[in-house]
């Protein structure tokens, strides 16, 4: 979960929340208001970027612990 640390909609606090309520969910957090994606594409990018690469590496793990069962 991402929050924006001056998002006035979406309070940090809420995205702390949703973080602590979804297991396994980790909190980033970026100097930023409501207006990530215009005010800062690149971080919001880079944290998306590094939230796909764990993804796919946990997956890559799984699928190996798959087949080295069989």
């Amino acid at each position: 979960v991402i929050g924006m640390r001056h998002d006035q909609m979406v309070p940090p606090a809420h995205c702390q929340a949703l973080a602590a309520a979804i297991s396994g969910a980790g909190y980033a957090e970026i100097d930023s208001g409501h207006l990530v994606m215009l005010e800062q594409p690149e971080r919001l990018l880079a944290l998306i970027e590094q939230h796909l690469d764990c993804a796919t590496t946990r997956a890559n793990e799984r699928q190996a612990n798959t087949l080295n069962r069989s």
